[in-house]
């Protein structure tokens, strides 16, 4: 697992796409918002004013997005962090109960084959099946 991390906030380079994400999404509709009301309610203003409100206005919100945004990342890696032993543990028994299942199926293979052999015995038939040891196991 590559656990370098990524600037001041220590996101895992894994993560840092999410971190990003949040933080982009969070910081769109205040950036939004504020340009909507300085535009509507400011429209004497020079560009150069409008530009610098919107900043002063957004700047605030940059901060608390960038700390939400890196919650959420570190949220998200505690409940891998949870989760992942829990899911190792689900692999490995689905492994077991397959193996289980093979090994049913492989005694009911004999089984069946060994009856056909003893019922062509005993009704005196040469019996030429090969057993299932014998059998090519590519066909399955």
């Amino acid at each position: 697992m590559n656990d370098e991390r990524e600037s001041i906030w220590s996101v895992s380079n894994r993560w840092v796409w999410v971190y990003y994400l949040a933080f982009t999404l969070q910081l769109i509709p205040v950036l939004i918002h504020s340009a909507w009301v300085e535009l509507r309610y400011n429209t004497g203003d020079s560009v150069m004013e409008t530009y610098l409100a919107i900043s002063q206005n957004v700047g605030p919100h940059v901060i608390s997005a960038a700390g939400l945004s890196l919650i959420a990342v570190l949220i998200g890696e505690m409940a891998i962090m949870i989760a992942e032993p829990f899911l190792k543990w689900r692999e490995r028994v689905g492994r077991e109960k397959g193996r289980e299942e093979g090994r049913e199926d492989e005694r009911a293979e004999w089984i069946a084959w060994l009856e056909r052999k003893n019922a062509a015995e005993d009704r005196g038939e040469p019996f030429d099946e090969p057993s299932p040891a014998e059998r090519d196991r590519t066909s399955k």
